[in-house]
């Protein structure tokens, strides 16, 4: 095998390195995620009460049950403290005592009954009240007030078969009540995480702010992109949500576009509580394509051996040429010198 024929097969490989390089860079999809949605036939109203409260006092407060069912529903009605202690912000009720005395409220709320029935079709309203202690600490209490189906009472055309109802086993209405006094304001990114390379965008962030304070807060904040010059490229805003005490939420935003190139700087304010305290935090990172800088310099060597073996496959004919043209006039040469010897030649 020769030197050129060397050079070819070597192109043919790096051509078809470059292809898979672009066949990979092709193949992104996305798989959509299909939610489900379960449907219930016990609404309560309102989902979300607010409020405030003195050490000593009493409030008067009304929740209502509606069932959409066609047979009425029996169950229990009792009030439970919540938490929320995980990311996504999902209440979760204390059967026992498991919530500290600081954000609990259940044994301050007086029902009028613990057992009611739902007639079809209608609703059940419940006044009830909220009697604090003296001694109450300021901050948040959290309570929920939740109607339990135990079963259904047979209608007039007969009675219910069984599993023919679609009732959830507890639905409940969430009170947010706030003891008056000196409450302490306190949060903190726990963590703000971001990929310190990418090779295209947009950025994926990832924002956890922890609530150390008496209240729930709803922080209101955003991330901003800059470039290396300072220019703000991008900036998303956060979803207002409440973080209760001593626990945290994560906010994932994406920010820039696809193409992105050079060092950036991500920044995340967030205010909240009444004093409008502000959380903020910068962090770096850098973008360059490199798959696609790695198939513009395999597309360039190509080009250039391309261009390098057709030079000298064009050199090498001119070369040839010139031989054989030297060769002709070689030939023109003898040729001539042999007429002009053979006229020069005397005759005998």
């Amino acid at each position: 095998m020769n030197t050129a024929q060397k050079q070819t097969k070597f192109l043919k490989v790096l051509v078809i390195v470059a292809l898979g390089l672009l066949i990979t860079l092709s193949l992104y999809s996305s798989v959509p995620s299909v939610h489900a949605q379960e449907g219930q036939f016990l609404t309560v109203s309102p989902a979300r009460q607010y409020a405030n409260i003195d050490p000593g006092g009493k409030v008067n407060l009304t929740i209502s049950f509606l069932n959409q069912a066609t047979v009425p529903i029996v169950g229990n009605i009792k009030a439970l403290d919540f938490i929320v202690d995980n990311d996504e912000g999902k209440p979760n009720l204390l059967d026992s005592e498991a919530l500290s005395s600081r954000f609990a409220a259940a044994s301050w709320v007086k029902l009028p009954y613990e057992k009611a029935t739902i007639p079809a079709s209608d609703t059940l309203k419940i006044p009830f009240s909220i009697t604090a202690p003296k001694d109450a600490r300021p901050g948040g209490r959290y309570v929920a007030v939740y109607f339990e189906p135990t079963g259904s009472l047979p209608n007039q055309t007969g009675f219910v078969k069984e599993g023919t109802m679609g009732v959830t086993s507890r639905i409940a209405g969430l009170l947010y009540l706030r003891v008056n006094g000196d409450i302490q304001e306190l949060a903190l990114i726990k963590s703000f995480t971001a990929k310190g390379f990418i090779e295209s965008g947009p950025v994926i962030t990832e924002t956890e702010i922890l609530n150390r304070g008496d209240y729930h807060i709803t922080p209101r904040g955003q991330i901003t992109l800059q470039n290396w010059s300072g220019k703000v490229v991008d900036t998303q805003v956060f979803s207002e949500v409440n973080i209760f005490p001593d626990a945290a939420r994560k906010y994932e935003l994406s920010l820039g576009n696809k193409f992105m190139i050079g060092r950036y700087a991500l920044t995340v304010t967030a205010v909240y509580g009444e004093s409008n305290k502000v959380l903020t935090q910068t962090k770096y990172l850098w973008a360059f394509p490199v798959r696609i800088a790695i198939i513009v310099i395999l597309t360039i060597i190509i080009i250039v051996l391309f261009g390098k073996l057709i030079w000298k496959k064009l050199k090498k004919n001119q070369q040839k040429l010139e031989e054989n043209l030297k060769e002709e006039l070689t030939e023109i040469e003898d040729l001539k010198k042999k007429y002009q010897d053979s006229i020069s030649s005397p005759k005998k």
